[in-house]
């Protein structure tokens, strides 16, 4: 391919991804309310998205030729990420990489010949004042190589994602102690929430609240919350911090104890943290959850003097690493 051939691929590919965005922005702000608030947007199952583009048709270039690929990283969900790492695998092989560019910008070109690379980014999620989320524009230049053993080649690229992320659940429930010396209608009614799989903003989501409340010892009331969670997005969940090892080139990263189908959670009472039966983490209000099969229950509770029923806001908090790979053919031909 020569060098003006490459160029305007590398125009083409910008311009659909500018068209991209613009139909993201123009699907996020038509017909909406003048004022919207984080409530608002809490919901959906999308947390950080990678794709390639134009599409993920199969690619077909010759031997030896250049040619770009490029990644659109997203920022679909409401929570910030701080940390975005971006490993592209290939076969040595077929193809090699000559040079890597960020929003326009080229990066670092050491290590162009291993089969992963990693780039490091942070970027906010939708909120009012953004509707869209901050996204990042990722490519590799490419030069396929020369075949020998058939006329055509097949061949991957994958673009695999690690980042950080977290969910908020936020719920009115209300605390009906059992008030035994007088017969009164209570202020509110205690019932279970049935969120379903709408999601919270983000990738990993509560479907549903038990609230359950009794005596207990010494007049008081032990309330407990049945805390039901699910991994609702097409990735993975990790441990909170396991995704720079998992999308790390680096092979002097330490592997964490443990990785796959664990996040954090913590449960607050109005200004009152919750006890969780699980695992504590040590000098924070989070305990640590494993999902099995993408999901998990966690039982948490609160003590309080016996009196009237009242309502209370009951806040959840996760905190957990996501990761998800997306991957792209190549055939290469032999002139």
């Amino acid at each position: 391919m020569n060098m003006k051939k490459f160029k305007q691929i590398k125009k083409f590919n910008h311009i659909i991804i500018v068209c991209i965005l613009s139909l993201i922005i123009g699907g996020c702000t038509s017909n909406r309310p003048d004022t919207l608030t984080m409530k608002d947007l809490r919901i959906g199952t999308k947390g950080v998205e990678i794709l390639f583009l134009p599409d993920n048709r199969d690619l077909k270039v010759f031997q030896e030729e250049q040619f770009p690929l490029n990644l659109l990283i997203t920022n679909q969900g409401v929570a910030q990420t701080k940390s975005v790492y971006v490993l592209v695998g290939f076969e040595q092989d077929y193809v090699k990489a000559n040079n890597r560019i960020l929003n326009g910008k080229p990066l670092d070109p050491a290590n162009n010949e291993v089969t992963s690379q990693l780039t490091k980014q942070s970027l906010d999620g939708r909120s009012p004042e953004n509707l869209v989320g901050d996204s990042v524009e990722y490519e590799v230049e490419f030069e396929s190589k020369k075949i020998t053993l058939s006329k055509l080649q097949d061949t991957l690229v994958s673009g695999i994602l690690c980042y950080n992320y977290g969910t908020q659940f936020e719920e009115s429930v209300c605390i009906q102690p059992k008030n035994l010396a007088v017969n009164l209608q209570p202020a509110c009614e205690s019932k279970d929430v049935n969120v379903g799989s709408r999601g919270q903003g983000a990738p990993v989501g509560v479907t549903k609240l038990e609230v359950m409340s009794s005596l207990a010892s010494g007049a008081n009331i032990k309330t407990f919350f049945r805390i039901y969670i699910e991994n609702l997005g097409d990735g993975n969940v990790l441990n909170d911090g396991a995704g720079s090892y998992i999308c790390s080139a680096a092979t002097s990263d330490i592997k964490p104890a443990k990785v796959w189908g664990y996040l954090k959670l913590a449960a607050r009472l109005g200004v009152q943290d919750l006890k969780c039966r699980a695992i504590a983490v040590e000098n924070t209000p989070y305990y640590l959850i494993n999902l099995k099969d993408n999901k998990a229950e966690v039982v948490c509770e609160s003590t309080v003097p016996a009196g009237s029923a009242y309502e209370s806001p009951l806040l959840v908090e996760m905190v957990y690493d996501y990761t998800k790979t997306v991957t792209q053919k190549l055939i290469i031909e032999k002139i």
